[in-house]
């Protein structure tokens, strides 16, 4: 999990890095299909690769989510 990034809209960007091994295709779209499901994280960053030898995925996926800023206090 990254550090909120400041968008400079009002809101802060933060990210997540998760990697999977051994993935199915049929695994692969169901976990993006959930992620696009959702209204509040999506994808930033997918690396598929084919395991060697293997019918199986690899998968290195980066996802995030938006956090409203709030008004500073005085």
């Amino acid at each position: 999990v990254t550090d909120p990034q400041d968008l400079g809209n009002g809101y802060s960007e933060i990210k997540l890095d998760a990697s999977f091994n051994g993935l199915s295709t049929q695994q692969f779209v169901d976990l993006l299909y959930k992620i696009e499901q959702s209204e509040r994280i999506y994808t930033k960053e997918v690396v598929l690769v084919k395991a060697p030898k293997s019918p199986s995925l690899d998968l290195t996926i980066v996802i995030a989510t938006l956090q409203q800023k709030l008004p500073a206090s005085t």
